[in-house]
């Protein structure tokens, strides 16, 4: 993939996270970016103010290498920084302007806000269980839970919460 770069604003980013077909590729690339031999960007070579926001968001940890992604004459990075005493990396992904759109991170059941806990527990059912790595996305400042509910004789629950315990989706895991 050949990096391009592109000055793009943040309704540009809006849109490019609105459309279903950009939102699956950066789901897929999500979770294998940073794996693809020749995508790797060494930190230095991003733009100066991608640098930066990756700097200031790496809580401590080490930067590897950074990956771009262009859709639609837009260039994001997405980076995994090796956060010290986190359970997994720290996921950044950020637009050509610097601008932190969003973050991932694993996090124990325990550490999730008492509102989500309650709310997922309401899910389960008779012999399921919760599972205990939770991802949280923090997008525009709002926070969202990712959870796995396990469950006998049907497919696993994956569900997302918002802070507030309030439920966003819910779907089932065809693969389970």
């Amino acid at each position: 993939m050949q990096v391009a770069t592109a000055a793009a604003d943040s309704n540009e980013y809006r849109k490019l996270m609105k459309s279903p077909k950009n939102l699956i590729i950066l789901a897929i690339l999500g979770t294998a970016v940073g794996v693809r031999a020749g995508n790797g960007l060494k930190l230095e070579q991003c733009p100066a103010n991608v640098q930066e926001t990756i700097r200031v968001n790496a809580r401590g940890g080490d930067v590897d290498e950074v990956s771009a992604i262009t859709i639609d004459d837009v260039t994001l990075y997405w980076t995994e920084v090796d956060v010290p005493e986190r359970r997994e990396d720290l996921k950044l992904l950020i637009g050509s302007d610097g601008k932190l759109i969003k973050t991932r991170e694993k996090i124990d059941l325990a550490d999730a806000p008492t509102a989500v806990r309650e709310a997922a527990a309401k899910l389960v059912p008779d012999e399921g269980e919760l599972d205990d790595g939770v991802d949280r996305e923090v997008t525009d400042g709002k926070a969202a839970y990712a959870i796995e509910i396990d469950r006998a004789n049907a497919p696993d629950l994956d569900v997302l919460i918002a802070e507030d315990g309030t439920v966003i989706n819910q779907t089932e895991d065809p693969e389970d």
